[in-house]
């Protein structure tokens, strides 16, 4: 029942804005009942451009400029925003979020009434798995997009994405990456036609999910770019040849591909 009060009495008053604490820099901290309670924004004072705020981990209180870069939106909010700013045309969303009347659903409403966006179109996708588990924040079972991209080209990502059937889980497996190259690269391929397929609905395929793979404009021509396999051989090699001969065998590999003007080693 104080339970009940304490949450009552809060909506009355409640913002759907975080801020990171300035003095130990969390932006929220886990009670002893294990309930997670953000760093809520109490007021906001619009002349000043500032809202006030309680650290619930180390008890500070203090203001902050909205301009400050240490205030979040609550995710059921800033997914909407980010819609609209980016100007957000699809995005795929797991099967917990595209339930009927779930955070899709009232993302939609809120970047049409709040900021004037239509919104993208819904695709609904099965679980994300890494190896044989399930991702999840609360378990802390997570891959964050940051962390793959100090590994892996983006267009790998958006391929294991978009080559699998919306009904079918995902599985990332950080040790399967070489055959994802070696998917994405002979999907490419044959996209320029470099290479030929005999299964027609694999070559349709492959024409119509390459350029959505795309981050930027379609390249008119196939990037001049070594593939993975010979990148990981060559670096596995480097302390048994010279510079000079690894160079060699890359530079070789490109001309025998038909790229010519081969950026010179000085």
């Amino acid at each position: 029942e104080e339970d009940k009060e304490e949450f009552i009495e809060m909506q009355n008053n409640w913002m759907p804005v975080m801020a990171i604490c300035e003095d130990c820099n969390k932006i929220q901290h886990r009670d002893n009942k294990e309930s997670i309670r953000p760093n809520r924004v109490k007021e906001y004072f619009h002349n000043e451009e500032e809202v006030s705020y309680v650290c619930e981990a180390c008890g500070y209180t203090g203001k902050l400029s909205i301009w400050s870069g240490r205030l979040k939106l609550n995710w059921r909010i800033d997914w909407p925003a980010k819609w609209a700013l980016y100007k957000t045309t699809c995005e795929p969303a797991g099967k917990d979020h595209s339930v009927k009347g779930g955070a899709y659903d009232t993302g939609i409403e809120l970047c049409q009434e709040l900021y004037d966006y239509e919104g993208p179109v819904k695709v609904p996708y099965e679980w994300l798995r890494l190896g044989d588990q399930d991702m999840g924040t609360s378990k802390g079972h997570v891959f964050i997009p940051k962390k793959y991209l100090e590994i892996a080209d983006p267009r790998i990502y958006r391929t294991i994405i978009l080559r699998t059937n919306p009904i079918k889980h995902i599985t990332f497996r950080i040790e399967e990456l070489s055959q994802y190259y070696d998917y994405y690269e002979r999907m490419e391929d044959i996209y320029y036609n470099l290479e030929k397929t005999e299964d027609f609905e694999e070559n349709r395929f492959f024409k119509y999910i390459y350029p959505l793979t795309q981050i930027s404009n379609i390249p008119k021509t196939k990037l001049k770019q070594l593939p993975l396999k010979l990148l990981t051989f060559l670096t596995q090699i480097q302390n048994i040849l010279s510079i000079d001969n690894l160079y060699e065998k890359a530079k070789t590999y490109m001309e025998k591909n038909g790229f010519k003007n081969v950026i010179s080693l000085q």
